[in-house]
């Protein structure tokens, strides 16, 4: 069985790449174009010794290099976790967002289309996909799409296109699963816009903190859950063995569909590492303030995810402080964190 992960040097998909790396011995191949900003997990790894069999550093919409890639390689499975993920960056680069996002997905489609022996793909979207009123409801797999801006209108364009690939392209031959994901947090996030990772540069620069909705709610989950729930909906599934089975949506969520406010999330940050100056952002991009997600469908098959997202912000920043405070290896840490939940899971 040999594995493609898109975008497997970003911050979820590396995960992924170590999560797999140790669960079995898949052949694992990664691409990533590496266009995402930020400091990456991967190139803090000491050593020359690799986690996949070969890496390319190619666009995924490039379908006609795809396809080589799925044909050379005999590739079975695809983990599409590529795409550009940071809202207030699609605002200002909508056309790279797009690209990203959308161009990408369908480069995955066709391309596993055209190429036999693509078993199962797994498309990532996000929560960000539903048609949000900020009624403080948590959204069901049933629930309608409607994205407001770019980055979410892109996200529900993925999903459109794994529907009719799974439904008429593919003529019922392969299976297409997507997985709406919530806000993912872990050690290794130096992604720039997002919360936790924000919070720990301006501690580590001595600069002003800016934070843009202190009274939003998020699903904040792991991401050893999102590796491991990825996982189980490709790899691990029993629906696969129904005749007439597919693929599906699966809302993934943090344990028990919990979800914590911005500005407590900030407090526990400061609980650990002192920030002097925390400030309002002026003209904040418009976003959803509540956001909720009910993710019963997967734990009625795969179980409860670990964490709940207390439980998932308090890891997280355990992991930087490990880091930051106490010197420990970041891509040791990341491993030691994989073995210990695959222990005890």
């Amino acid at each position: 069985m040999s594995i493609l992960i898109t975008g497997n040097h970003g911050f979820i998909g590396c995960w992924l790449n170590i999560y797999l790396k140790e669960i079995s011995d898949y052949k694992i191949f990664g691409i990533d174009n590496r266009c995402s900003y930020g400091e990456r997990l991967i190139d803090l790894k000491k050593g020359s010794d690799n986690i996949v069999e070969k890496q390319f550093f190619n666009n995924v919409a490039d379908i006609d290099n795809l396809i080589k890639i799925l044909n050379d390689n005999n590739i079975t499975h695809i983990f599409h976790i590529s795409g550009q993920a940071i809202v207030p960056r699609a605002f200002s680069d909508p056309n790279l967002t797009f690209d990203s996002n959308v161009t990408s997905t369908f480069s995955v489609l066709e391309a596993s289309r055209q190429v036999n022996n693509v078993e199962k793909v797994c498309i990532v979207t996000s929560d960000k996909v539903y048609k949000n009123e900020n009624k403080n409801k948590r959204f069901t797999e049933e629930d309608i799409l409607g994205g407001k801006d770019i980055y979410s209108t892109s996200k529900v364009i993925c999903e459109h296109l794994a529907e009719c690939y799974r439904n008429i392209h593919f003529k019922k031959s392969k299976i297409v699963e997507v997985v709406r994901l919530g806000n993912v947090v872990g050690g290794g996030d130096y992604s720039v816009n997002r919360l936790l990772p924000d919070l720990i540069r301006s501690y580590l620069n001595k600069n002003t903190f800016e934070v843009r909705y202190p009274q939003a709610t998020r699903p904040f989950q792991h991401v050893i859950d999102v590796a491991n729930g990825i996982y189980s909906i490709l790899m691990n599934n029993i629906k696969h063995n129904e005749e007439n089975y597919f693929g599906d949506c699966w809302n993934l969520g943090p344990k028990n569909n919990t979800v914590m406010v911005v500005g407590d999330v900030i407090k526990l940050f400061t609980e650990v590492f002192h920030l002097d100056d925390i400030q309002p952002r002026k003209n904040s991009l418009p976003e959803d303030i509540l956001l909720a997600v009910d993710n019963t469908k997967y734990k009625d098959i795969f179980g409860n995810p670990k964490y709940d997202s207390e439980e998932a912000i308090i890891k997280a920043i355990e992991w930087y402080k490990k880091v930051h405070h106490d010197n420990e290896s970041p891509w040791d840490l990341t491993l030691e964190e994989v073995k210990s939940f695959l222990k005890f899971r």
